[in-house]
């Protein structure tokens, strides 16, 4: 009976997961339309690519299946003849599955539905397939349901697939009761302008075709969260035209990296708040490249426009204290954490004085900071240095300032040190427009004769250094790193998991969040070559794991 459930667990997430298709299609498929208008949230799944991307189609290839289908052989000959015939084409089925769709709705006050739809090939296919399958895992067969132009599989209490001759559903009806689960009908037939297909937003989202698309508007998040005081409070902050606006957050793999993304819809909203706050720099002070070698363990870099920063805080803060006018003294501690109104003017005063507008219009809002080595002792110390870009020596003289009082930091020449015995000594120095902090006197050195001959310029991040406004990139080339770090690692995680870990990451370069102007930003784990799609790249990694470390 294990055997069996195992087999069921296994049929239903390779019909999720290991789907092909063999035709295209430019209309907007059925299966989509019965997506509810208000939905909590809509997945996209483009199975065919994924299949496709990942070598999928070739899945004899891998040791897992290999090992799979050798255990299964034994106990279960017909279980592997239905798999095989499902792996190879997945239409045995009667669905068609190039593109699936899953979202979240609402159910009462605080519970979640959630569902899958498919589009259907052949209907009578799809009940033949079924008995099939319920054969295998119950050794019988099943009588569908049939309803008014539908029929219906349980699948088991919480589970239920319904099918017309164009489209399926998968319901998770656990949060339903039998008297209030809507009709299936109800599922299977929505209007237009009831459907998600009447949401631009979202149908532009679906137009970048990418791999994994997840979409949620605000106004539907803030609800699911009983979230309405808050969803006010937000409405007087940042607009009422936020109300209408979503998240577009994307997963994608290609040949040079797998990308996990993140953006705000409406584009002419974002676009909107971007001239209103232009926070994200356009430029960028090329030179803080040349003080920091071209071999790094981890960079990171901002452009922003410190001044318009400070604004938005203070305009935040004013709009803040004008809503907390409005509400009586016993909710103030329930909302925001001060006690009466004057507690709030008192931050606005310390946020607004003369000495903080000083600080804030020293910096120029150009920042590097980025470890490239690191220091063997009693605590093991990243060698580190940070080049930020600032209004002149005045400017460098009140940072300095700020510094706590029991730092006291000797002048030597051009620059100045602070040392922690048997740790590290750190240093800083100005020139010009730049300030610089280390731990490494040669990096100081360096700075003042101009920079590396070999630097940041001419590493593998040079361009999304120059052209992106913000950027923090982990090197992943564990072989790169001191023996004395990854001894340290493999003691602290254990041998097993270190080589675990070494294993998946290595054929990967580096990990890299990126932001663009626009407000939205992108997590990418880069490849060593560009041979062959992250995606496969993965699975291997994934199969090699597998077959190593789980005793296959």
């Amino acid at each position: 009976m294990k055997i069996r459930n195992i087999l069921a667990l296994v049929a239903v997430s390779c019909m999720l997961v290991f789907a092909s298709c063999k035709k295209e299609k430019s209309e907007i498929p059925d299966h989509l339309k019965i997506v509810p208008a208000n939905s909590v949230m809509v997945m996209t799944i483009n199975a065919k690519e994924l299949v496709e991307k990942g070598g999928l189609n070739k899945y004899k290839d891998f040791e897992i299946y290999k090992k799979f289908h050798e255990e299964i052989s034994r106990y279960e000959p017909e279980a592997t003849k239905f798999i095989d015939e499902f792996l190879k084409d997945t239409r045995v089925t009667g669905l068609d599955l190039d593109k699936i769709y899953m979202y979240l709705q609402r159910v009462g006050r605080y519970d979640v539905f959630n569902a899958f739809t498919f589009g259907v090939d052949d209907w009578n296919k799809v009940a033949k397939w079924i008995n099939q399958f319920h054969k295998i895992i119950s050794k019988r067969g099943y009588q569908l349901e049939d309803g008014n132009g539908y029929k219906t599989y349980r699948l088991d209490s919480d589970h239920l697939l319904v099918w017309d001759k164009t489209k399926a559903i998968l319901l998770n009806v656990r949060e339903y009761d039998e008297e209030s689960l809507p009709s299936f009908e109800s599922f299977l037939k929505i209007d237009e302008e009831n459907s998600i297909i009447a949401n631009a937003d979202f149908m532009g989202s679906l137009k970048a075709n990418k791999d994994f698309t997840f979409w949620m508007p605000f106004k539907r998040i803030m609800e699911l969260n009983d979230g309405s005081e808050e969803f006010s409070m937000l409405d007087k902050l940042y607009g009422e035209d936020w109300t209408k606006a979503s998240m577009d957050i994307s997963l994608n793999f290609t040949n040079e990296k797998a990308s996990f993304s993140y953006s705000i819809l409406p584009a002419s909203l974002v676009e909107k708040y971007r001239k209103e706050y232009p926070i994200l720099k356009d430029g960028f002070d090329q030179s803080l490249l040349n003080y920091f070698p071209s071999e790094f363990f981890f960079a990171s870099k901002i452009s922003f426009n410190v001044q318009e920063y400070y604004k938005l805080v203070v305009n935040m803060l004013n709009k803040l204290a004008e809503e907390m006018k409005s509400i009586d003294d016993e909710d103030y501690d329930d909302y925001y954490g001060y006690s009466d109104y004057s507690r709030m003017a008192e931050v606005i005063a310390m946020v607004t004085n003369e000495d903080v507008v000083k600080i804030v219009s020293s910096f120029k809002g150009d920042l590097i900071a980025d470890i490239f080595g690191f220091q063997e002792g009693i605590i093991p110390m990243p060698k580190f240095g940070i080049a930020v870009t600032i209004d002149g020596e005045e400017a460098f003289n009140r940072f300095l300032g700020l510094l706590p009082k029991d730092i006291e930091f000797t002048k030597t020449d051009s620059y100045y040190s602070y040392s922690i015995p048997q740790v590290t000594t750190f240093y800083a120095g100005q020139r010009g427009d730049v300030m610089y902090i280390t731990n490494v006197k040669e990096a100081l050195d360096s700075f003042f004769a101009q920079g590396y001959k070999d630097n940041l310029s001419s590493s593998s991040i040079a361009q999304v250094l120059k052209d992106s406004p913000l950027l923090y990139s982990l090197n992943l080339d564990i072989n790169k790193y001191p023996v004395f770090i990854t001894s340290l690692l493999r003691e602290s995680v254990g041998s097993m998991e270190y080589n675990m870990l070494s294993n998946f990451i290595e054929p990967f370069s580096t990990l890299d969040l990126v932001a663009t102007k626009n407000y939205s930003a992108e997590l990418n784990l880069m490849l060593k070559d560009n041979k062959e799609n992250s995606l496969k790249v993965l699975f291997k990694a994934i199969d090699r794991y597998v077959n190593r470390f789980m005793g296959f």
